[in-house]
């Protein structure tokens, strides 16, 4: 390949590798930040399951994030492999001239507030009606579902609201499927849960969003006095604050969480 004459004074021969190993890194992170999760505002169905019901409210409110969070690397390789899988899955329709996977669909899976609520299935097989969700996560993590930890609420709470999604679009769903893939082990490394399709799940989870944004409708910032908090991922949420007073500043975290030894990791201390 033949390629066009640098011009010369973009030339850098003979720099430090040390430093072109430091640029590379930083148009990698300046990508992550780039990327559209990056700047989701509305809220879908993979925060709609979050147990902290603050959380939830600040982002109805289109809190800005109060920490610089790190590049999101995991984040980023997971969304890889989807992409990867997407791949994977649609050649099988040229081949067969059937359609029985459908491959990161938008769905609308209810609404709150005259709003639609919409996320993106990673995969529905139509000649099973089962609706499948990629995670991709440790080895170790995936060890402990062998072993019976029950997956994550959000989870569950997420690939529920899918299948109403396909359900409201008139497609049938007998069950719901989260595969998880290793990042640092082989595919004989994965973990496939299954289980029916709970209706009842995604509308629970639907109404609590739905209450959540009526107090935030009603109440404005002031509403974040009112709405509980909880100790999961506490330590690591975008909105903590420690010390704040005033919770349009930030949260100043779960009681439960906030011990004097954890106080010192979290951001913003």
């Amino acid at each position: 390949m033949t390629l066009p004459v640098l011009a010369e004074h973009l030339q850098q021969r003979g720099g430090s590798g040390d430093l072109v190993g430091k640029e590379l890194l930083w148009h990698v992170k300046e990508s992550i930040k780039g990327a559209p999760r990056s700047h989701q505002r509305m809220i879908g169905p993979s925060e709609i399951g979050d147990p902290c019901a603050r959380r939830i409210a600040y982002k109805l409110l289109g809190t800005a994030e109060l920490a610089e969070r790190p590049p999101a690397w995991p984040a980023t390789v997971g969304t890889g492999v989807h992409l990867w899988l997407a791949d994977a899955f649609t050649p099988h329709e040229v081949e067969t001239g059937q359609e029985r996977w459908f491959v990161e669909t938008k769905l609308v899976v209810g609404q709150v507030d005259g709003e639609d609520v919409t996320g993106t299935c990673d995969l529905y097989d139509r000649d099973t009606a089962t609706v499948i969700d990629w995670k991709t996560t440790s080895k170790a993590k995936i060890g402990k579902l062998r072993h019976g930890t029950a997956i994550d609420e959000r989870y569950l709470v997420q690939i529920n609201l899918y299948a109403r999604g396909w359900k409201l679009l008139g497609h049938p769903v007998d069950q719901v499927m989260i595969v998880y893939l290793p990042r640092d082990g082989q595919l004989a490394d994965a973990y496939v849960w299954h289980d029916e399709y709970r209706e009842d799940v995604a509308l629970n989870a639907l109404e609590r969003l739905h209450g959540i944004s009526t107090i935030v409708t009603t109440f404005g910032v002031d509403a974040l006095d009112l709405i509980p908090t909880t100790e999961s991922y506490c330590l690591h949420c975008s909105y903590l604050r420690t010390g704040s007073s005033h919770l349009g500043e930030g949260c100043p975290g779960d009681p439960a969480m906030l011990t004097p030894t954890a106080a010192i990791t979290v951001r913003g201390a």
